[in-house]
């Protein structure tokens, strides 16, 4: 008995009159770049993902193999759903650990990718970071500060009356195309209440 995910060329179509979209190397490449950003961003990675599914299922995918026409099997595809799942799983509980699924609720902590992030931006973008055209190329530690009264704070973390969160002072080391260096910044609240926060940076 024939496979008909193993059937080939004559009885598919021509390789030169298959809609692009419809070829494996499109649909796995916004795929993958699907998967690969869903390390840094799981909501930013369903922008590929949702569309490159979408390619996946709504029809045959054809690939080729050989140089004959092979069409893309379905347990090939489930495959790849469970493993597409199994990797945003883990991104989402490790990211949302780190403070990135935080914003509307909490502040992000100190040593959060979230706040390390914008800690790089806060530098390059403040005017003296711009006028030297300074870069943090590299975090190499990163935490609530020890010299809270630099900031005419007693502590590290501030809260308000209700006990929760109003501002992280924190401190790293980095590492700079200008060298090595220490940095304080701090994470305060923008407007709590649309989930917006900003990072000071003092160099």
């Amino acid at each position: 008995m024939t496979n008909p995910d193993s059937v080939t060329a004559p009885a598919l179509p021509e390789w030169g009159s298959i809609p692009i979209y419809r070829k494996l190397w499109l649909v796995g490449i916004i795929n993958a770049l699907g998967v690969a950003l869903s390390f840094v961003n799981v909501l930013g990675s369903l922008a590929l993902l949702i569309p490159g599914l979408i390619l996946l299922w709504m029809g045959p995918v054809y690939k080729r193999k050989k140089g004959a026409v092979v069409l893309h099997r379905t347990r090939d595809k489930v495959t790849f759903c469970i493993i597409l799942v199994i990797v945003l799983g883990w991104n989402l509980m490790r990211q949302g650990a780190g403070g990135e699924f935080s914003l509307t609720s909490s502040l992000p902590t100190c040593e959060s990718r979230t706040a390390q992030s914008s800690l790089k931006d806060a530098v390059k973008n403040s005017p003296k970071g711009r006028r030297m055209q300074l870069e943090i190329q590299e975090i190499v530690t990163a935490g609530p500060t020890s010299k809270p009264w630099l900031w005419n704070s007693q502590d590290a973390v501030v809260k308000g009356p209700a006990g929760d969160v109003q501002i992280y002072l924190c401190e790293a080391e980095v590492i700079t195309n200008g060298g090595r260096q220490p940095v304080l910044y701090g994470i305060s609240w923008a407007d709590k209440a649309k989930g917006r926060w900003v990072v000071e940076a003092r160099f």
